[in-house]
């Protein structure tokens, strides 16, 4: 095990519950299930570490800054990889817990998984926070063309085979709470994660598969994850990043007419729907865009043809 390196990153947030980043990092040390100097610990956001150093033993870095949730992933990601060289990086929530017995050594299962299945993305079984026996494995973008309002809902899917409960299951997509790849498969997604806070997980998901890149769950550990309705700030600014994060999902994966249908109809929690759109509308979005297509070797009507029967 002496050449194993994973590094963790962990976007933290100013509303987030003090609790819960000390217990999400306590759980790691105690369920990962590899020596300390074999992972690193980064944290990335606006959490004030004074407000919870001392109440944790874990051993972590900290980046301030005032990104969110996609950017914050890109910078920890970037800063992981020129200062240890990972072989796994893992992105986790701020707020998730790690069972005893349910999430035992998941960081050498992960890493085993990932070292011989170098591209993919892979994911534990994720359960309600404190319910290890109520669990979600892949999730899926509803776009079926029936669901005229665009609003591009989720939903979990996928379950494992009874006659193999324990098998890597393929999905298509991962939870964000909980996403680990080679940095070779960070950086072929071109960009990372989209930087507006909405739906990067399943943007970067579908992103990624289209590019060559498999996801997988495992259901032989589980962790638990805090599901909440919104956040507790809300403010104009983060909503129209919401509608952007969005409207990049259709504009970056999906045909033109789809955007504009999730333009009208599927982004009215942004309080200013055209300063969403500018947002999207950049030359560098177009760059990524471009450069996307020409490195595609799976299109989005493959991803459906293919999952399209998990949305029935």
């Amino acid at each position: 095990m002496n050449d194993i390196k994973v590094s963790i990153i962990i976007p933290v947030h100013k509303t987030e519950e003090i609790g819960y980043i000390t217990r999400t990092l306590d759980g790691i040390v105690r369920t990962i299930g590899i020596p300390a100097e074999q992972y690193s610990i980064t944290l990335v956001g606006t959490t004030p570490q004074g407000t919870f150093s001392s109440k944790t033993k874990a051993k972590y870095n900290f980046l301030p800054t005032d990104a969110l949730l996609g950017n914050a992933k890109n910078q920890g990601a970037k800063y992981a990889m020129a200062q240890y060289n990972p072989d796994v990086l893992v992105f986790m929530d701020a707020h998730m817990n790690f069972f005893d017995d349910k999430s035992a050594n998941w960081g050498q299962v992960i890493y085993d998984f990932i070292k011989s299945h170098p591209n993919t993305v892979a994911s534990p079984a994720i359960s309600i926070y404190d319910k290890p026996y109520q669990r979600g494995f892949g999730v899926i973008t509803d776009v079926k063309v029936t669901n005229d309002t665009a609003d591009l809902a989720w939903r979990w899917v996928g379950s494992p085979d009874i006659r193999s409960p324990d098998s890597p299951i393929e999905v298509p997509g991962l939870c964000g709470c909980f996403m680990a790849m080679m940095p070779s498969v960070f950086k072929k997604s071109i960009f990372g994660f989209t930087p507006p806070l909405a739906i990067d997980d399943r943007e970067f998901s579908l992103r990624i598969w289209t590019l060559g890149v498999d996801l997988y769950a495992l259901p032989n550990i589980t962790v638990g994850h805090r599901f909440t309705q919104g956040y507790s700030d809300f403010s104009k600014d983060r909503s129209i990043s919401w509608g952007a994060g969005y409207l990049l999902f259709s504009y970056l994966n999906m045909p033109e007419q789809y955007m504009s249908l999730v333009y009208k109809n599927g982004i009215g929690s942004s309080s200013d729907k055209l300063e969403s759109l500018r947002m999207v509308s950049t030359q560098y979005w177009k760059q990524m865009k471009q450069e996307l297509v020409s490195k595609r070797v799976r299109t989005y009507n493959d991803y459906y043809s293919k999952y399209n029967k998990l949305l029935k």
